[in-house]
């Protein structure tokens, strides 16, 4: 069996419950849903896989100054932990060299061990630097944000820092989100393959088409930005003519006391506050309607894909979503794309697609969802990545 590290900020269940039960919002759910993916996707191509973890904390979350865990196996994947000092400097230091030290002690009985990397941390980054001085392990890097880059003078591109390009340097492939995030990597002269996402593939189709509510709903669960339209989004549900269609919102932001106030005055706006996935993918697969209102205009949309039109789709309940230049042709068609996302525009087709009744049978809800569940979810994108590495000849299996 072919043997793999990867390094993250992914941990196991008992991890998680042991230092953030009761502090849901300090979480960072999609990076580890999308890691934990990825390392099951692994193994499921036959890769044993031990995961590095470093265990997302601070002394905002957590007041304890020495941080270690356990060592446990969950899913089939071993979870070994970096211990670390938690306190502002010392823990970028102590996880930077203990980082060294966890890969120079996995890789020392098997040269042939390849590293995926999740690049966000970039302190188990410039562990991953110094372990690369020492050895000759293959280095994949996972890339689904854009830490390091600049926007560039027209406003139109980003650039990635001095820095970054040095940590980079280490990395021998890269898994990017976007076409363009690609591109960057490609004008560095490296290789890189895009996987927007995954969905997990223990979940299954019949699963995700559960019974709707009888009234018109509308759904949206993730950050509560202004950056991201959320504004644009429950002004449109004052308007009158939705007065009968209700909106209900899940997540944390800087526009939760807009949405509370407004939720008061208007009861077809319903804030339900922070909860756990399981919860938000129930009340995803039972609503009408699920919304992206994120503004097209921000130079940073061509480099991402966001996590939550996977979500979204893999529910089976229909997407409508704003056209961001990180989503693929492909996806396109099974999504309803919203021209303009003015609190005007979302009413406007919001009340269009309930008083034609377009979504009465959910047709293209559930054609997006066999979409992604049969050509999307993770052990076939982690199949792709494993076949692009052969084909590059960055690793031989």
């Amino acid at each position: 069996m072919n043997k793999c590290i990867y390094v993250s900020s992914a941990i196991d269940r008992n991890c998680i419950n042991k230092y953030f039960k009761g502090k849901f919002d300090y979480m960072p759910h999609q990076s580890q849903k999308f890691n934990k993916l990825l390392m099951i996707g692994l193994k499921e191509n036959n890769f044993d896989v031990t995961s590095v973890s470093i265990i997302p904390l601070n002394r905002k979350i957590n007041k304890k100054v020495f941080i270690k865990n356990e060592e446990i196996k969950e899913d089939g994947i071993t979870f070994k932990y970096l211990k670390f000092i938690n306190v502002i400097f010392f823990r970028q230091i102590s996880i930077i060299f203990n980082t060294f030290l966890k890969l120079a002690n996995c890789v020392k009985k098997n040269k042939e061990t390849i590293i995926f990397i999740d690049l966000l941390n970039t302190s188990s980054l410039i562990g991953l630097f110094i372990f690369k001085i020492f050895f000759r392990n293959k280095v994949i890097g996972i890339l689904t944000d854009i830490p390091g880059f600049k926007v560039s003078k027209k406003q139109d591109n980003l650039k990635i820092s001095l820095s970054y390009k040095i940590l980079y340097s280490k990395v021998d492939y890269f898994i990017p989100i976007t076409e363009d995030m690609k591109k960057i990597f490609e004008s560095l002269k490296k290789k890189a393959l895009v996987i927007e996402g995954m969905i997990d593939s223990s979940l299954t189709k019949n699963e995700r088409l559960e019974k709707k509510y009888s009234k018109f709903t509308c759904l949206y669960s993730g950050t509560l930005a202004k950056i991201y339209g959320i504004e644009n989004l429950v002004d449109a549900f004052t308007d009158e003519r939705l007065k009968d269609i209700d909106l209900i919102i899940y997540g944390n932001g800087d526009c939760r006391e807009k949405i509370i106030d407004l939720g008061n005055k208007h009861s077809n706006i319903i804030y339900k506050g922070s909860a756990d996935n399981s919860v938000v993918v129930k009340e995803q697969m039972k609503a009408s309607l699920l919304v992206n209102p994120r503004p097209t205009s921000d130079v940073y949309t061509k480099f991402s894909f966001p996590s939550k039109i996977m979500e979204y789709m893999a529910s089976g309940t229909a997407v409508a979503t704003t056209e961001l230049a990180g989503i693929p042709e492909e996806y396109k068609k099974y999504l309803i794309l919203i021209k303009d996302y003015s609190a005007k525009g979302i009413a406007d087709l919001v009340y269009d697609l309930f008083i034609n009744g377009i979504m009465d049978n959910n047709k293209i809800g559930k054609e997006g969802c066999l979409f992604v569940f049969d050509k999307k979810n993770n052990i076939i994108q982690v199949k792709k990545i494993i076949e692009n590495l052969k084909n590059d000849r960055i690793i031989k299996l």
